[in-house]
């Protein structure tokens, strides 16, 4: 079990920082103190990942980048 701090928007509700769903790339990846993670999950597994190991290679069907 596990917890995440993630799904951050600016004030016009765009989002910060990582969001991919159903597949496709919302939001790229960004650099930031605090959005250190990502939440990734594809079909066979789901992965609490720094940012600096997410790799869109992996084609995970949806994630969040995190704190």
């Amino acid at each position: 079990m596990a917890g995440v701090n993630g799904g951050y928007f600016d004030p016009d509700y765009a989002p910060i920082g990582l969001l991919i769903s159903d597949g496709k790339m919302i939001a790229p990846l960004r650099r930031a103190k605090l959005i250190t993670g990502v939440l990734a999950a594809s079909p066979r597994e789901v992965k609490i990942l720094r940012v600096g190991e997410f790799s869109r290679q992996q084609k995970f069907n949806a994630a969040v980048q995190c704190g």
